[in-house]
């Protein structure tokens, strides 16, 4: 009894440590949204303040990260690819996804790729990790290895979005791409749409003609996993399809 007792508290100690941590990363993370022209955000960001800031003891703060930049090269992973930032977004994301198990294989990838791209647009943290992206790690490469594990996590989180439905459809990567440079390559699609939709609000959603159902980044993202995926008895590889496309359109124009 006593035994799982102190499994019960351990665990409850570890999570409440967890939600710590990530308010802490919170803070650091809308101080930089606050300040993203500055050519460093962070240069006046002392734990001391990011504890004042998130009502915490200066000794809570020290107990996970020793100095500040400890605290920065967490906070990059956080901003630039640590799952637990979109968690909720993610459990939205695929509840649209197992919901559209009555849909055909293109809605429901269209109506997967419209919730995320309206998901994101509603979270302030991501904008904080594109401004961050583009504006601040240029500056600092030491950090660059800590950006680039922190993608990699990320992306695999995205194809999984699309995964609940594309397993349902038993399509697969198309040699010689994997899960994981498939969910890179969607990844970088969707930043590219968030950067563009700050300035150019529902410039990827809004359809692409009157008479269609989806925009431009919904139908970029099924096209992608069209071509690199494969379905049962499609045993071709990406660059045989291509050929094979392009042939057909040479073809077809005559040339």
């Amino acid at each position: 009894m006593n035994t799982q007792k102190g499994k019960r508290a351990g665990r409850s100690n570890r999570e409440s440590s967890q939600q710590t941590r990530l308010e802490l990363l919170t803070v650091g993370a809308r101080e930089f949204f606050k300040h993203p022209s500055a050519a460093d955000p962070f240069q006046g960001l002392t734990l001391y303040r990011i504890a004042k800031i998130a009502g915490k003891a200066r000794n809570t703060v020290y107990r996970h990260w020793p100095d500040k930049e400890a605290y920065l090269a967490d906070l990059t992973r956080y901003l630039l690819g640590d799952p637990s930032i979109f968690e909720k977004d993610f459990e939205r994301i695929q509840s649209v996804a197992r919901e559209s198990a009555s849909m055909s294989v293109l809605d429901a990838l269209c109506a997967v790729a419209n919730t995320d791209i309206a998901t994101l647009q509603g979270n302030d943290v991501w904008r904080a990790m594109e401004v961050l992206a583009v504006g601040y790690m240029p500056l600092r490469p030491e950090l660059h290895g800590v950006a680039c594990d922190g993608y990699d996590a990320l992306d695999q989180e995205t194809y999984d979005l699309y995964r609940i439905v594309l397993d349902r459809h038993d399509r697969t990567p198309r040699p010689p791409f994997t899960t994981e440079s498939i969910g890179k390559v969607l990844q970088a699609l969707t930043e590219g749409a968030g950067i563009r939709e700050i300035f150019d609000h529902d410039c990827f959603v809004k359809p692409l003609f009157p008479s269609a159902k989806h925009g431009v980044y919904a139908h970029a993202v099924t096209a992608i996993l069209a071509l690199l995926t494969t379905g049962p008895n499609d045993s071709r590889s990406l660059d045989t399809l291509l050929r094979e496309l392009f042939e057909i359109c040479d073809d077809a124009t005559g040339h």
